[in-house]
C-alpha cells in the first residue's frame, strides 16, 4: 500500500491526498492484468468435475451439521 499512497500524496487536491483516484487507478490496473491473464491462459477442455466412478453422496455420507437442534 505504500505506493498507493505515494500516488495519493502525488495527485493531492490541495492538501488533502486525493486517495479515491489512487485506489481507481490501481484497481483499473488489477483489471486490466486480469483480463489480459484471463485472454492469454490456457482453456481447460474437456475436463470433467466429476469423475465416472464418482457417484454423488447419498444423504446417509454426507457430513452432519454441527448445529444441534434447539
Amino acid at each position: 500500500m505504500f505506493l498507493e499512497a505515494l500516488l495519493a500524496e502525488n495527485l493531492k487536491t490541495g492538501k488533502v491526498p486525493n486517495y479515491a483516484e489512487a485506489l481507481a487507478i490501481f484497481s483499473l490496473g488489477a483489471f486490466i492484468a486480469v483480463t489480459i491473464f484471463t485472454a492469454i491462459g490456457r482453456e481447460a477442455r474437456g475436463i470433467e468435475f466429476i469423475k465416472a466412478d464418482e457417484t454423488e453422496p447419498v444423504a446417509g455420507e454426507m457430513v452432519p451439521s454441527r448445529r444441534t437442534a434447539s
